[in-house]
């Protein structure tokens, strides 16, 4: 299944978020990475420390979409990056 590119929803489903979070704990990462259009995740273990926090707790607030969202960007752009594999 390739991930590249993971769509916006205002709600993920509770397997996408439980298969998100077990690809980060498979993984650890450290330094920075470029997502480009002037993103840029200075502190990669503090950034998906947070963002899998928000994740595990608040994936049925709508409010935190955007949030997770990032989460999947993130997988998404160390992949096609070449630093993890999916």
């Amino acid at each position: 299944m390739s991930h590249i590119n993971t769509p916006y929803k205002p709600q993920y489903s509770e397997e996408e978020i439980n298969e998100l979070l077990s690809w980060f704990d498979k993984h650890s990462f450290e330094g920075s990475i470029d997502l480009g259009k002037g993103e840029k995740v200075l502190d990669l273990k503090k950034a998906i420390g947070g963002l899998t926090h928000i994740a595990k707790n608040y994936n049925q607030n709508t409010n935190f979409s955007g949030q997770i969202h990032t989460l999947f960007h993130l997988r998404d752009e160390l992949i096609r990056q070449g630093r993890a594999e999916e």
